[in-house]
């Protein structure tokens, strides 16, 4: 597969989608990939088993605010830098690119940096969805996280190793307000074929196909949700939005159609949502929230009273599940510091 510009747009709505009302916007980013492909012609899009088992792969993304990212508008440097800081720490030269996140702004990033690298783009990403940490991907105790690159805006590159992913999460989060509050970030040094053992394969195509199926929705209907294993929870108009510290999040009240109120809990994505009371769909499944008329996504920032909103669930990707209890730990709730619902209140 190659993805060209035209697959532009679909790939941006797709990892909207996939942001679960997070992981930052893409319109920036869905620009800069389109300008990307326009000079490159296309980025190939393939699996880790294509690539020699030796061969070096990273995961590229950015890293912390993505209000101060539309401040400071991202460019090939800052990707760029990060990736050949790696390859200088390590002396050996990358092979091929996977997005840190498919969810949000890093699902377009990842493939931007493909472009400006000259490199394949595998069709798999370290998370499946967004999540707010560095240390909440399927990479964690899987491979070393470092030596991981930082590089900035205005031309500054850090180097650093840690001993484990929580200790690296802590320290570019403590260094990030000095590197103007967000960072290109290159992360992961690991082989193809440990990439093609650990990884969440097939997000970019999810990604695309879930993006053009959002594209045909308006006109064609809500039939159309049943072919990428969506589900509406509930229609309803917004009456309260809580709101907390960002760490915390909060939660919104939706008064249904017909009867009843719900309620959904956020932080920096949708986490929870429940139905009278009944929790109908938790993290790693995907909560979306779109506008009932328009479909188009809202995030957790832009939702507020008095829209009229639909609430569907997406299924997470197997990887997330992959070791039962111990991942639904690690993805699910507690990953968002909030206790686990029954799990039979909670339909797949």
């Amino acid at each position: 597969m190659r993805l060209t510009s035209g697959s532009v747009a679909a790939l941006s709505a797709g990892c909207t989608l996939l942001g679960s009302g997070g992981g930052g916007a893409t319109d920036v980013a869905e620009t800069l990939l389109a300008e990307a492909l326009s000079t490159s012609g296309s980025v190939e899009v393939g699996t880790a088993d294509r690539l020699p088992d030796d061969a070096l792969v990273v995961s590229i993304g950015a890293v912390g605010s993505p209000t101060a990212m539309m401040e400071r508008i991202p460019s090939a440097d800052e990707f760029v830098r990060a990736a050949r800081a790696t390859e200088q720490r390590l002396g050996r030269t990358i092979a091929a690119v996977q997005s840190l996140e498919i969810g949000g702004v890093n699902g377009l990033l990842g493939a931007c940096s493909a472009a400006w690298l000259g490199l394949p783009l595998l069709d798999a990403d370290a998370m499946g969805r967004a999540y707010p940490r560095l240390n909440l991907t399927v990479l964690a105790g899987e491979v070393p996280i470092g030596p991981l690159a930082l590089s900035a805006s205005r031309g500054e590159v850090v180097v650093l190793d840690a001993p484990d992913d929580s200790s690296a999460e802590a320290l570019v989060r403590a260094m990030l307000p000095g590197l103007g509050s967000w960072a290109a970030v290159c992360l992961y040094p690991a082989t193809a074929a440990e990439y093609g053992r650990v990884s969440v394969q097939s997000s970019v195509s999810r990604a695309l196909r879930y993006g053009r199926t959002w594209q045909r929705l308006r006109a064609e209907g809500p039939e159309l949700l049943h072919g990428i294993s969506a589900r509406q929870l509930y229609e309803g108009t917004v009456v309260e939005v809580l709101r907390e510290r960002a760490e915390i999040g909060g939660v919104a009240t939706i008064r249904h159609v017909d009867t009843g109120v719900m309620r959904l809990d956020f932080a920096n994505e949708y986490v929870l949502a429940f139905d009278d009371g009944l929790p109908v769909c938790a993290a790693p499944d995907l909560i979306v929230v779109v506008d009932a008329r328009t479909w188009k996504p809202i995030s957790v920032e832009n939702l507020s009273v008095p829209q009229r909103v639909r609430v569907l669930a997406l299924p997470a990707p197997p990887e997330l599940r992959r070791g039962g209890p111990a991942a639904e730990r690690r993805f699910g709730l507690p990953a968002y510091d909030r206790d686990p619902v029954p799990a039979e209140g909670v339909p797949r």
